[in-house]
């Protein structure tokens, strides 16, 4: 095992002894390289998941920050500050991470109300429509076709208004299977439905020999796909634009408002071209 990772080892167990050492004037320094100090509290602050991390984790984190501070202090001893285009990329970068940072913290203290939420979804409701015609109902298979005529004469004048249940069928003569359609998209039966957005809602179908059984089907819902989605099934998409909306405005407002407080000047000739 060599110096270096000797010195790892020697450092990293020091740093488990005191992890439960107080912060303030007994914060430990866990590493260093020349004059630059790594304390406990510097290292938690970065990395707030630190405890839960393994000890390889640990070393491997260290192992980098004195490679990396090792290298950042040969640039400053090499004069890389006196180097004019990196100050002007310093400089930029300086700039975004402020304007970032202090729009990030204001966007944090923007709330929208629930009534400015309904509001922005009565408003704009073209923006949550359906998008494909949904059905609900169910088909009904039967095993032959007297059964299954019997049970449509029977009740074809009724009108469905829930989906039939298995349970309540399983009496009917001859009936094989109910399978249950909820809020599905398109046609969902192409062997029995060429026509369902004719299909009267509630009725049921006339029977037909389809994939091996009797069937015949009624639907008890249609949802065009040009239906507003209900509210509580576009809440959060909703509270999404309706706080970038808000948030939107209050820029606009505080945009203008921070423009009158400063002297501003401009110059557009200078955007011409010479002749």
């Amino acid at each position: 095992m060599n110096l270096l990772r000797v010195l790892f080892f020697t450092l990293f167990a020091a740093l488990l002894v005191s992890c439960n050492a107080p912060f303030g004037d007994e914060d430990p320094v866990v590493v260093s390289v020349g004059d630059s100090r790594l304390t406990l509290s510097q290292i938690k602050s970065r990395i707030p998941e630190w405890d839960s991390w393994n000890d390889r984790s640990k070393l491997g984190f260290l192992q980098h920050w004195i490679d990396e501070e090792t290298i950042y202090q040969e640039a400053l001893e090499s004069g890389v500050m006196e180097d004019s285009s990196l100050n002007v990329q310093l400089e930029a970068m300086t700039r975004k991470l402020i304007v970032d940072h202090f729009l990030h913290t204001f966007a944090d203290t923007i709330m929208v109300g629930d009534g400015e939420k309904i509001d922005y979804y009565n408003k704009h409701k073209d923006m949550y429509l359906r998008g494909k015609t949904t059905y609900s109902g169910a088909v009904l298979a039967f095993s032959d076709w007297k059964n299954a005529l019997a049970f449509y004469k029977r009740v074809k004048d009724s009108v469905f208004t829930v989906v039939p249940d298995s349970a309540q069928m399983a009496s009917v003569a001859g009936l094989k299977k109910v399978e249950v359609m909820d809020d599905v998209e398109g046609k969902p039966d192409s062997c029995l439905a060429p026509d369902f957005e004719a299909a009267k809602v509630g009725k049921l179908q006339p029977m037909k020999l389809c994939k091996g059984a009797i069937r015949m089907y009624v639907i008890t819902q249609r949802l065009d796909s040009a239906d507003t989605r209900p509210y509580e099934e576009v809440a959060e998409d909703v509270r999404m634009e309706t706080w970038l909306e808000h948030k939107n405005v209050v820029m606009e407002r505080l945009m203008k408002q921070w423009k009158t407080e400063r002297p501003i000047f401009y110059k557009t000739g200078v955007f011409k071209e010479k002749e």
